[in-house]
């Protein structure tokens, strides 16, 4: 069966549906790492993944500052424009 460009990419969305016809509670597709599989630790004996610097879990954001004068004030007065 040969299929042309055009046609592949106009009935693209159909493919699915048509694959999982019949298969009621199972999902079409998936988007993820695949189920079951550590690729983290795989990946870190490999030597492609670098191992974290400090073990534990990752620390949170320090909060943000807020500025004393807005930014708007500042320009105006560099301007002159007080």
């Amino acid at each position: 069966m040969e299929i042309g460009k055009r046609e592949v990419v106009e009935q693209l969305p159909e493919y699915p549906e048509r694959e999982a016809a019949g298969d009621r509670g199972r999902p079409k597709k998936v988007q993820g790492p695949i189920p079951g599989r550590d690729h983290g630790a795989g990946g870190t004996a490999e030597g492609w993944i670098s191992p974290p610097r400090v073990p534990g879990p990752i620390p949170p954001a320090p909060a943000r500052a807020r500025a004393s004068t807005s930014i708007r004030k500042i320009i105006d007065e560099d301007r002159g424009e007080e």
